[in-house]
């Protein structure tokens, strides 16, 4: 509240604040971009015209200096939109010391708050979570005795502050050679700018791609194999609009190709329909084989491609959020689930993401994500 007196925010501050209910939370809109942008283009009415220019002429470097680490060179923007930037940082970090003194009374306490860590921490974004474990080293510390302790939360809030390539980069690491299951969760859930940061740090890890580490693991023409290599040019399609003419073609390409036989199969046809294809697209196409062959195309293609190739295929032509409780369930397949494994995974993703995977959730399994999980993770 003390900024509210301080130049060019005190309107846009009182209308995030009048948006929230809660005192915890109250800081928190700043931080949604969308939310940001829209009460930014009201900022913005009756500004100069070289604001306003420079706002509509590069938005992407507004949202880049919104980055936990993000920096503007100065003199790039007009003093009143650099007043805001810097309004935006001051809160950020404001909102990092609450978490951080609220962490340090609790560790202070005989008996601790864990619903009240959980709460605070888990409704912050990976880019709040990364600032305050960055700008306050003790918060890592309480979390890792927290976790020694016997309390794999704080784990979980840990890793979710680390950005997605990153965290996944830790995991291919940390699980040895090779491990194709885990590539494929990677991999399936995963858009084409994460897969390019990703094997980018593999590479300066270890001097090749991953698409050439599954190669050297799988036979020359092992469907898994070809189809990450496919992948790894990094050219999908990531619109979100449906061309549903686009999918009457695509959708004759892969059935001339052999979808729904055993013998006589044209892969390489069919992989590159599908790695390349949006994943709305791929909803389009799955649509119309439906309507006209009376068969998910899943359905058709698991006739042919089997294992970790037909689990590679369903996550990368489902809808993100879908990706995500697909994903979910396979981790639940196996006899013992692995709770680490479950962890680690839901931890790589943003909490905005796992709202659309729990809406997702809901719908596919008339239950919410949470519920869909219970019987592999229980406590906090």
């Amino acid at each position: 509240q003390e900024r509210c007196q301080e130049r060019n925010g005190p309107a846009l501050l009182r209308r995030l604040n009048d948006q929230s209910t809660t005192r915890s939370h109250q800081l928190e809109p700043i931080f949604g971009i969308l939310l940001f942008k829209r009460h930014l283009h009201r900022y913005l009415c009756g500004r100069s015209t070289q604001s306003i220019a420079w706002f509509n002429r590069f938005p992407k470097g507004l949202w880049k200096s919104m980055g936990a680490a993000g920096s503007i060179a100065p003199g790039a923007v007009p003093d009143d939109i650099q007043a805001l930037f810097d309004l935006t940082e001051r809160q950020k970090a404001k909102v990092a010391d609450i978490d951080s003194a609220m962490l340090d009374a609790e560790m202070g306490k005989m008996f601790k708050g864990h619903n009240k860590v959980i709460d605070e921490l888990c409704s912050r974004s990976k880019m709040q979570l990364k600032s305050l474990v960055e700008k306050h080293p003790n918060v890592a510390k309480h979390l890792e005795a927290l976790n020694s302790s016997g309390n794999p939360y704080a784990k979980f809030i840990l890793d979710s502050s680390v950005p997605k390539a990153d965290f996944d980069m830790e995991c291919i690491k940390a699980a040895g050679d090779y491990d194709e299951e885990l590539l494929v969760a990677i991999i399936g859930t995963s858009g084409t700018k994460e897969l390019r940061r990703l094997n980018e740090l593999y590479t300066q890890q270890f001097s090749f791609g991953i698409a050439d580490l599954c190669a050297t693991k799988n036979k020359a023409d092992a469907g898994f194999a070809k189809f990450v290599q496919r992948i790894f040019r990094f050219d999908r399609d990531e619109s979100k609009e449906v061309d549903y003419d686009e999918a009457e073609r695509l959708l004759e390409i892969i059935h001339k190709a052999g979808a729904a036989r055993l013998l006589g199969v044209d892969e390489d046809a069919i992989i590159d329909v599908l790695a390349t294809a949006s994943r709305v697209q791929c909803m389009a196409i799955n649509e119309l084989y439906q309507k006209r062959h009376k068969m998910k195309l899943e359905r058709a293609l698991n006739m042919k491609f089997k294992g970790t190739f037909s689990k590679l295929l369903i996550l990368w032509t489902t809808p993100l959020p879908g990706a995500i409780v697909n994903c979910a369930g396979f981790l639940m397949q196996k006899i013992i689930p692995d709770k680490n494994a479950i962890m680690r995974f839901f931890a790589r993703f943003d909490k905005d993401l796992l709202k659309l995977a729990d809406a997702a959730c809901r719908e596919m399994h008339q239950k919410s994500l949470a519920e869909h999980m219970s019987s592999a993770l229980s406590g906090n």
